[in-house]
């Protein structure tokens, strides 16, 4: 609304699920200031693409951030489209180049900032947004997360001994019961192992 560029000519799309007090109030504001706003609410899967494919910029600002992933952030990435987002968990991992990453405690006014820059130059869009797709085909592939959490299979395995030995002592230390507080260090437990054979 600071902007008046932004305030006139963009259309704010609030897609997902939010409070019915939130709407409203986002709603009044939006009308006290002149500024355009739809608010969907949840949508499903082929509304979501519709949005993401209708779209100039996709801001993604959840925060906090408490997934390990966004799909929508990564689906307006494949989509190519120019990709702001709160520089922090999840998203912190997208390369600068790729996305527009700004600070989630200044929101307010990174993103006026940020939207004011892609907003009045379309080949700017163009190229953040084909930095973006480029970034997520070579990283959100099937065989990537199948590397991934093979490799996660490998690390588990390797604690299969200390699993084995701390399930045999936690059922002896069941049977006298005895508790955490009991159990005494690992440094204490190590001294029946060869260094090489101590659990980590």
């Amino acid at each position: 609304a600071r902007n008046e560029d932004l305030r006139t000519a963009c259309e704010y799309r609030l897609v997902g699920a939010v409070e019915p007090a939130i709407a409203r109030e986002l709603t009044v504001l939006a009308e006290e200031l002149g500024v355009t706003i739809a608010i969907t609410g949840a949508v499903a899967e082929p509304d979501l693409a519709r949005e993401i494919a209708e779209a100039d910029i996709v801001c993604c600002l959840r925060f906090p951030a408490l997934e390990s992933a966004s799909a929508s952030a990564i689906e307006s990435l494949l989509a190519g489209k120019a990709v702001i987002v709160a520089d922090h968990g999840f998203y912190a991992s997208i390369p600068d180049d790729a996305a527009v990453k700004i600070d989630p405690e200044r929101v307010e006014t990174a993103l006026g900032t940020a939207l004011a820059a892609l907003g009045s130059d379309a080949q700017a869009r163009a190229r953040l947004g084909k930095r973006g797709r480029d970034y997520a085909r070579a990283t959100f592939r099937a065989d990537n997360y199948a590397e991934q959490l093979l490799d996660l299979a490998r690390e588990v395995d390797g604690y299969r001994a200390q699993l084995e030995f701390e399930r045999a002592f936690g059922a002896i230390y069941a049977a006298i019961g005895a508790g955490p507080s009991d159990l005494g260090s690992v440094t204490e437990i190590s001294r029946f192992f060869g260094p090489e054979e101590a659990p980590r």
